[in-house]
């Protein structure tokens, strides 16, 4: 045999035993791995648990987007609901006592909404109603619907 045939059967046979204890190692490894997913999953496999709880997870996220959906929308609907109040009692006349009479202001966060006014008597009482948009009034307020008002337009 010449010298480079034996370099050659040399390199072939440093190759495969390289490659054999590569082979070892990794199947080592995967037998480590096996043990540790077993141990970690209390007999079971562990990867099969993960994968269900990234399955859950999942769920979650489309439970959570359902949610902040939800809650948009609440807010939206919100807006228009009566969220400020403010209120007046009064004596309409000087033949009255107790502030029996009021003038209350019922607006949305926009400030849009009605003011209601009571005025009590002796002989009676009447009720009027005046819309509000955006803070101003449509017709002329007295003092106390202006003082409801600005009550209710001051509530955060």
């Amino acid at each position: 045999m010449e010298a480079i045939d034996i370099v050659e059967l040399v390199l072939i046979v440093s190759t495969l035993t390289i490659a054999i204890i590569s082979l070892l190692l990794t199947l080592k490894t995967k037998y480590r791995y096996e043990r540790l997913a077993l141990s970690l999953g209390k007999g079971k496999d562990i990867t099969e648990i993960l994968k269900t709880y990234i399955e859950k997870v999942n769920e979650i996220d489309k439970r959570d987007d359902e949610i902040i959906e939800f809650c948009r929308k609440l807010n939206d609907d919100s807006l228009k609901s009566v969220s400020k109040v403010g209120i007046i009692k009064y004596d309409a006349y000087s033949n009255t006592r107790n502030k029996l009479s009021f003038a209350i202001a019922l607006l949305n966060r926009e400030n849009t909404g009605v003011i209601i006014n009571s005025i009590y008597s002796i002989d009676g009482s009447n009720v009027f109603a005046k819309s509000i948009t955006e803070g101003k009034a449509n017709s002329t307020l007295s003092v106390e619907e202006t003082d409801a008002l600005k009550i209710a337009m001051n509530v955060k």
